[in-house]
């Protein structure tokens, strides 16, 4: 069975030209879990405009973007694929924001910059808060070069104005040291830190490092370094910013001053990350970035419905702020309604198997097959049926030596086997293909006899 089978039908084909063209809203019905994100990656690769897959706010990112990546890199590996998790659970609790999410939504944006990815993997939290304009958002990412000209001085001041903390020794990331000629940094992008001497006002070196022993793990040419602020903490943009807080300060002024006094001590709360969208002009949708995205909302019901409620509670929160006399900003500022209008206006619907048929439906026959847990002989019986049938089956195991084992069980049984590393090899009837990787799920799709397990 050939992975990009999919691609050759007529229901895909169908989907693919509708999403080309301006009709919206579309609702494409009938995938079984498993499957979603193999329909996805096969829009990603094919679309020519980037795809955008906002999920409920209570289903993780990580395990779709890891299910996405699975059939992308096999796909269409030079498509890319990035996540952009919410920031924060809450806009208004001073509690510092995930490292993993700042590393995620960082990385996001430097690839923005560059070459979008085909694929955002994203939830409405992600997806609505604004985003640094083009001229800031460059301004975010310091690069090095072995080499290169660079000002020592300089380097430390942009790091502790990327928000990353001084320590004499570095352990985790997020932090940077320095002692004479030489700065230690850990960036969240990063398994290890990174040492950069200085000879002068020149790069002498950039090595990684390991923590444990100070040993180098290897020299490299190139360094980007992310901030972990999502705002220009220059004086030129903070006084722009109290320029527009003093603006709207009216009755919460003692509070508002109080913030502005702790910004001009270096000292940003994580909520300031959400002050810093009242200056205007500043801050962009992230869609300004992308050209002509699709957006695919998963299951619909659940996303409007959590986020509904979610922003019922934002606007609750800011009220009693408000009732307070604390200076805050207004949800409908961190969260903006206009993109969220707009997504609800053209997306693609994904909904699941008893979904209704409506007017510009797309329906698919994925299905699911059954999980056999190690019950060897229901699992030999039931491929021996579909081998009767005459049907394509492909079987994912994580590693080679499993694969091997498994072949010689098949063959031992009858049932004959053909090892292959390529994803679009096509075995011949009978034959079950065996291949190496961690398939996210299986699914079969009986229109086409095709049947993939893990």
């Amino acid at each position: 069975m050939s992975l990009d089978f999919l691609l050759r039908t007529p229901e895909f084909g169908a989907l693919s030209r509708a999403v080309a063209s301006s009709e919206r809203p579309l609702l494409v019905r009938g995938v079984v879990e498993p499957a979603k994100a193999y329909l996805l990656a096969c829009l990603a690769g094919t679309a020519g405009r980037p795809i955008v897959l906002i999920r409920p706010e209570s289903a993780p990112l990580a395990q779709a973007e890891r299910d996405c990546r699975f059939y992308l890199d096999r796909l269409a590996p030079h498509a890319g694929l990035a996540a952009l998790p919410p920031l924060a659970d809450d806009p208004y609790f001073e509690v510092p924001p995930a490292l993993d999410a700042v590393s995620s939504r960082m990385r996001l944006f430097h690839r923005l910059l560059n070459a979008p990815p085909a694929l955002i993997v994203t939830s409405l939290g992600g997806l609505l808060k604004p985003v640094p304009a083009q001229a800031d958002m460059a301004g975010l990412f310091l690069s090095l070069e072995t080499g290169g000209e660079a000002d020592h001085d300089a380097l430390l001041e942009t790091l502790g104005r990327y928000g990353y903390a001084r320590e004499d020794l570095i352990a985790s990331p997020g932090e940077f040291a320095w002692r004479g000629g030489i700065v230690d940094v850990f960036s969240p992008w990063e398994a290890n830190p990174f040492r950069i001497e200085f000879d002068g006002s020149r790069v002498a070196s950039l090595r990684e490092f390991d923590i444990s022993n100070q040993r180098s793990v290897r020299r490299i040419d190139r360094l980007t370094v992310p901030s972990l602020r999502e705002f220009p903490a220059t004086p030129e943009f903070l006084d722009v910013w109290k320029a527009a807080a003093r603006g709207r300060g009216k009755g919460a002024r003692r509070d508002l001053e109080a913030k502005i006094a702790a910004v001009d001590r270096g000292e940003f709360g994580p909520s300031f990350a959400a002050l810093a969208l009242l200056a205007e002009g500043r801050f962009v949708p992230v869609t300004d970035y992308l050209r002509e995205p699709v957006f695919v909302v998963e299951d619909p019901e659940a996303v409007d419905g959590e986020w509904d409620e979610r922003l019922k509670e934002l606007h609750g929160q800011f009220d009693d702020l408000r009732a307070g006399r604390a200076f805050a900003c207004e949800p409908d500022a961190v969260f903006p309604p206009s993109l969220l209008r707009r997504v609800r206006a053209e997306a693609v619907r994904l909904e699941g198997l008893g979904a209704p048929a409506r007017e510009k439906a797309f329906a698919f026959g994925f299905q699911p097959v059954p999980r056999f847990d190690n019950r060897i002989p229901f699992f030999l019986q039931y491929l021996k049926k579909l081998r009767s049938e005459s049907d394509l089956c492909s079987i994912y195991v994580l590693n080679a030596g499993t694969r091997r084992r498994l072949a010689a069980l098949l063959r031992e049984s009858d049932i004959p086997a053909l090892e292959t590393d390529s994803p679009f090899a096509i075995a011949p009837r009978g034959e079950i293909a065996l291949l190496i990787g961690a398939l996210p799920g299986g699914f079969s799709y009986p229109r086409e006899k095709l049947h993939v397990f893990s």
